[in-house]
C-alpha cells in the first residue's frame, strides 16, 4: 500500500501549527491532494514518510511531507514548503504551470 490508498488525513493543533510556520494551511494540503500528485518515498531507515509534490491554488508548486499509516490508511501532514527548483526538475518534470 502507498499513500495513494489513504482514506483520511489526520490533523491536530501541532501539525496545523507546524505547517502554518511554513506559510501553509490545511487547505493547501487538500488542494495539492485534489490534483494529480507525485509520491516520493523516504527510503532512509524504513521511514513511513513520503514527499507529496503537486500544485495548490494559483499553480503554486508545493512539497508536503506526510507520514503514511497503511493499517489505518491515513496520511498525517508533517511539514511542507514551496517546491524547490531541484524538486520541480526531478519530480514535476520542469512543469511551470
Amino acid at each position: 500500500m502507498t499513500p495513494e490508498d489513504a482514506e483520511i488525513i489526520e490533523w491536530d493543533d501541532h501539525n496545523e501549527a507546524h505547517l502554518a510556520g511554513h506559510g501553509l494551511t490545511y487547505w493547501d494540503v487538500y488542494d495539492v491532494l485534489s490534483d494529480p500528485v507525485v509520491f516520493v518515498p523516504n527510503r532512509r531507515n524504513g521511514s513511513d514518510r513520503w514527499k507529496i509534490l503537486g500544485y495548490g491554488r494559483g499553480g503554486r508548486a508545493l512539497t508536503i511531507v506526510c507520514a503514511y499509516d497503511s493499517v489505518r490508511r491515513s496520511l498525517r501532514p508533517i511539514t511542507g514548503w514551496d517546491t524547490t527548483p531541484d524538486e520541480r526538475t526531478r519530480y514535476l518534470k520542469g512543469d511551470r504551470r
